[in-house]
Formats: structure tokens, sequence, C-alpha cells
């Protein structure tokens, strides 16, 4: 039996309202995930992680000048791209960063896809661990990590950022979206 929808039915009105408010409700959970998402920063920009050279005309600092273009806050992540074999990253202390100490890292990423969570503020030291790419070339970046994000805290243009929804918001915005669907129509 087809139910009539339309002015006519009294019902009608009533299940559009929800349908309504179903649809405001899977848009604003969307959205709070996305926010919650945090920001996918590719370390370097264009110039990804590699040792200073032909590429960035020698700038032994474009690393750190890059970072200082970034707001980084908790729940964000670093992207470091680079080719297998020609570089490494390792989080290292203030003074293993300063003197290119490669001895004791705190963690290292070899894949040259490596994801590094920004889980609690402070900041982070990261150096390539590969012959003098830190202590002759200046392959080294240093992360200040702030608590939470402000108005001011977007990406700035010309870098990698993820401005897309995580892909668990957007499934589960689309998974509600589709039970309102299904029950309304």
């Amino acid at each position: 039996m087809a139910v009539a929808r339309g002015r006519d039915n009294a019902g009608g009105a009533w299940s559009n309202a929800v349908f309504g408010i179903c649809m405001f409700l899977a848009v604003t959970a969307v959205m709070v995930q996305c926010a919650q998402a945090g920001v996918e920063h590719l370390v370097g920009g264009t110039q990804h992680w590699a040792a200073p050279g032909l590429f960035n005309a020698f700038n032994n600092t474009y690393l750190n000048d890059w970072a200082s273009t970034q707001t980084f806050v908790t729940g964000d992540t670093l992207l470091f791209r680079f080719p297998t074999g020609y570089h490494t990253v390792e989080q290292v202390t203030e003074a293993s960063y300063q003197d290119c100490n490669t001895a004791n890292p705190i963690a290292r990423w070899v894949t040259g896809n490596d994801t590094v969570p920004l889980d609690t503020p402070g900041t982070l030291y990261f150096i390539c661990s590969i012959s003098t790419h830190c202590a002759s070339r200046g392959q080294k970046v240093m992360i200040t990590v702030k608590s939470t994000a402000t108005p001011s805290s977007s990406p700035n243009a010309g870098t990698h950022s993820s401005s897309l929804p995580a892909p668990a918001a957007m499934a589960s915005g689309a998974l509600f979206v589709a039970a309102c669907i299904s029950l309304f129509w």
C-alpha cells in the first residue's frame, strides 16, 4: 500500500519535520568530527623532507622556515615524505637536535610516508640520521605544538593540509543520512 505524501497527509508535515531534524543532526555530527580530526601537515611543504640542495637553493633553514609558517595543535599530524633509503626521520631531544646527535633517538621512521601524531603540546625535534644531512646540510626541524586550536590557526596557503573530512566522520554522517532517508521515504 502506497502512502500519500504531500500537504494533504497530516503525517507528512510531522515526517518532514523529523527528517529535517535528522539531516541537521547528521550535518552537525560530521562538522564536529571533522573539527576534531586535525590537520595533516606535509613537512617541508612542496619540498618535502629533504636535505637542502639543488631543489631548495641550498637553504639549510628551509624546514624551520616552513615550520614557522604553520600552526600545529594537538590532534594534528605530521607527514614526512621522502624516498625510502635516502632519508630517515628521528625524533630526538633538544640537545641531540642542536648537535645532530643520532645516538639515542626517541623514535625513528624510515618508510618515506610516515605519519607522526601530535598528541601533546610542547616542542618536538626531528632530524635526518643519514650521513651529514643534519650536521652539514641542516635537515632538521623543530615543531611547536599548541594545546588547542584558535580561530587564526588555519593552515597557510601553499602547504599540504587535509581539509577534507576524516573518513570516519564522513562514513558516520552518511550512515545517519541513509537511516533518515530509509525511515521517511
